[in-house]
């Protein structure tokens, strides 16, 4: 969680935000970190801005030639912005060969609940894509920028990021992320929380189509990503069907390199990654994670016990999890939480942690997906 510090009441700080996680907790006891403080100056490379006197310090390092020297602020969220509007997107739009860099910092913006996961979202990035068809991101470089790289937000479809080197990143890597309008069970903790198994909406599937589709990372180097928002991933897929992440190598991260938040909608196929040195910051999770919480995960109760195929009320198709190699120190290498059913995994190398499965289902009738 993030707070910007607005004054101070006698030995009380006045500060706005913390609203950066879907589940709030008070701040760490201990690990804390304060930025932008005049009496903090005092080693090379470290610099303050006076805002109210339009004043910028700094503590050059040695041999910096401050004459010659080229200082740069990001200013902008996006860099680049496809969108569509309605049944007319953008189709077939290449990005190739651009690095993109510099953008701000989004954290405090950060304050939409992402439906049923730990996290919350705020849907921007350096490329930003809202309702296209057949877009491609190929041979780009992203780095240092302030928020995400690639936002992939509601009704896409057919979008292609691949050979991409990302790198030193303040948020996701690459985040897919449908509409909450799409989905037809409860929207958020509060919401679940008076929810009955008997008022589930039974009709299976998405409400609409604003969520991304067939969508693919592929051959992508993603690496220290989360440098500012800790809730992040690698890849982030929430609200989509059939994404698949293939032949990436993600590390380096503060939590999972490859995050599923949900049920909605499956059909993702995770192959042939090499994901290690993950969960470096946070705690309770996994080189892959995953979150079911889906319409049966309401009120701490689950329908399972009355009606085994109501986990594919959300996820249509299964994700499948194959021939990758894992690694996480901090966590668990595959954590399926908090109910993640209809998965396939198998011919994973896992390094550290091993597989951790809770509370999911395996419907009846699965045997149809293995061919």
């Amino acid at each position: 969680m993030h707070f910007r510090i607005t004054g101070k009441n006698g030995n009380t700080l006045v500060k706005q935000g913390g609203w950066q996680n879907n589940r709030p907790s008070p701040p760490h006891e201990k690990y804390k970190f304060v930025e932008n403080v005049f009496e903090e100056l005092d080693a090379p490379g470290e610099w303050y801005l006076d805002r109210k006197e339009h004043i910028l310090y700094l503590y050059p390092e040695q041999g910096t030639d401050l004459v010659a020297a080229r200082l740069e602020a990001g200013g902008l969220e996006e860099l680049v912005k496809i969108q569509g509007e309605g049944s007319s997107p953008v189709r077939n739009v290449t990005l190739r060969d651009l690095v993109l860099t510099g953008t701000r910092r989004t954290f405090m913006e950060n304050r939409e609940p992402l439906l049923r996961s730990d996290w919350t979202i705020f849907r921007s990035g350096a490329v930003l894509l809202r309702g296209t068809e057949g877009c491609r991101i190929l041979s780009c470089e992203f780095a240092r920028l302030g928020g995400t790289a690639v936002f992939v937000d509601g009704n896409n479809e057919n979008l292609l990021v691949r050979s991409c080197y990302i790198h030193d990143i303040g948020s996701n890597g690459v985040a897919f992320v449908g509409d909450r309008s799409c989905y037809r069970g409860p929207k958020n903790y509060r919401e679940a929380k008076g929810m009955s198994l008997e008022r589930i909406d039974r009709v299976p599937g998405p409400r609409n189509n604003e969520f991304p589709r067939n969508c693919m990372v592929d051959d992508c180097l993603i690496t220290r990503t989360g440098l500012v928002e800790k809730q992040t991933a690698g890849v982030q897929i929430s609200l989509a069907r059939e994404i698949t992440v293939r032949n990436c190598s993600i590390y380096e991260l503060p939590r999972a390199g490859i995050n599923i938040g949900e049920g909605a909608f499956g059909g993702h196929v995770i192959e042939y990654n090499d994901v290690f040195d993950t969960v470096r910051e946070t705690s309770d999770h996994g080189s892959f994670n995953s979150w079911g919480r889906d319409r049966f995960w309401v009120r701490d109760q689950m329908a399972l016990s009355q009606d085994k195929d109501v986990v594919l009320l959300d996820i249509r198709q299964p994700n499948i999890i194959r021939n990758n190699r894992w690694r996480c120190d901090h966590g668990w290498d595959v954590d399926l939480d908090d109910g993640s059913s209809n998965y396939i995994i198998y011919n994973n190398l896992m390094l550290s942690s091993g597989l951790k499965l809770r509370e999911g289902g395996v419907p009846q009738g699965l045997q149809q997906y293995y061919g």
